[in-house]
């Protein structure tokens, strides 16, 4: 009669989120707020009261509940966050937050803005983009494409009136008006096929002059963008004087490496005759793909150097190694890539491949002639793996 009485009780169980926190398993990414005590309204009746003997517990909840050493879950404390400085959602807000890898930006007035005070280093515009003049056969990285001055001088805070009085004196005010006058007649001077470039220098120019009329405290921003002209007009000049010099140099190694290159296909058989009287036969299977691939250098070559002389004109004689070194590269890929094609058709080293066979594998030479430098890259690529797995 007892155990009928005491099983009609209500029973609790510490499943659930009682379990978890009794036994340290909840996360702090769960942890919620502990709900408020709500107190019985005056004439209302008492709650049930639940008896502790109708707790049934399991063996582990039970180690649990009596341990009560410094190490148990339930005394660990919860991470805390230091929040000072950071920009949180407002309370309520539904939408999740951006993808920032778990961090927080800390929010300030420069931040808003989008713009970097003046002094705190060279900030790259957001809109900023990148052409890519960059391909896989020429050394080149991607070409920023000109910004309109505003973006790259945003403006600064408005000067201490004693020292702009002091530093920016009617001379250099003169002085700055007469260098926009010297740089327009210079720009009549310099005019060339393409009208853009000398029509964006003449829109700035007109900016910086209207600019300095405008207010004395403008001289900073005027004055950037007159050097920052004159910056790109000795850069053109350079550009051009190097051009001239060596552009035909270059373009006559390229036909000279180009008659080369008939001749050594014409003398073949003299060539494999001589290797095969030494005992090294194997030449006279890898020298077409050798050649082929010093024909797609040279191909390369040539279709570099003139888009970054007549279409880019941006020409940089730091560059001359690699058109010099080009074409011998390109033989050492085509040399390679056969080598690896001869792997799974071995018929290519013993001369019994087919015409169709040969055709295929020497232009493949050819193509990793042309695109050495990616071919280098992905060997790169590897061999940093190799290594990094062997570590």
């Amino acid at each position: 009669m007892g155990e009928t009485k005491r099983d009609s009780r209500p029973r609790a169980s510490l499943r659930g989120k009682g379990r978890e926190i009794l036994l340290g398993e909840r996360s702090a990414s769960r942890a919620e707020p502990a709900p408020e005590e709500i107190s019985p309204e005056p004439g209302a009746p008492d709650a049930e009261r639940v008896d502790p003997g109708a707790l049934d517990l399991t063996p582990e909840e039970a180690e649990a509940l009596l341990d009560f050493s410094p190490a148990s879950p339930v005394y660990q404390p919860s991470p805390s966050f230091d929040l000072d400085g950071f920009t949180l959602p407002e309370a309520g807000a539904d939408e999740p937050l951006p993808e920032t890898g778990g961090l927080l930006h800390p929010a300030s007035p420069r931040d808003e803005a989008g713009l970097g005070a003046r002094g705190g280093g060279l900030a790259v515009p957001e809109s900023a983009a990148l052409e890519s003049t960059k391909s896989d056969a020429e050394p080149r990285s991607p070409v920023p494409v000109r910004q309109p001055p505003m973006s790259l001088y945003p403006g600064a805070m408005p000067p201490d009136p004693d020292l702009l009085d002091r530093l920016v004196d009617d001379e250099r005010l003169n002085r700055l008006w007469d260098q926009i006058d010297i740089v327009q007649e210079e720009l009549i001077h310099l005019v060339g096929g393409d009208r853009g470039p000398t029509d964006v220098y003449q829109q700035e120019l007109l900016q910086a002059s209207s600019m300095l009329l405008e207010s004395r405290a403008n001289f900073d921003d005027a004055r950037a963008i007159v050097y920052r002209i004159r910056s790109d007009l000795n850069r053109q000049r350079k550009v051009t004087a190097d051009i001239i010099r060596y552009r035909p140099l270059l373009l006559n190694y390229y036909v000279g490496c180009a008659i080369a290159w008939v001749v050594l296909m014409a003398l073949k058989q003299l060539f494999a005759g001589v290797a095969e009287a030494v005992g090294v036969e194997i030449v006279g299977a890898l020298y077409y793909p050798t050649l082929f691939g010093v024909a797609g250098a040279l191909i390369s070559g040539y279709v570099t150097l003139d888009r970054h002389t007549t279409r880019l004109r941006d020409f940089d004689p730091i560059h001359i190694s690699w058109y010099l070194f080009n074409p011998l590269l390109g033989g050492v890929m085509g040399l390679f890539t056969f080598l690896l094609v001869s792997v799974a058709n071995e018929d290519l080293l013993h001369d019994t491949a087919s015409t169709a066979e040969l055709a295929i594998a020497w232009l493949l030479c050819m193509v990793a002639g042309m695109n050495q430098n990616s071919v280098l890259g992905r060997l790169n690529d590897l061999l940093r793996r190799g290594r990094g797995s062997g570590a």
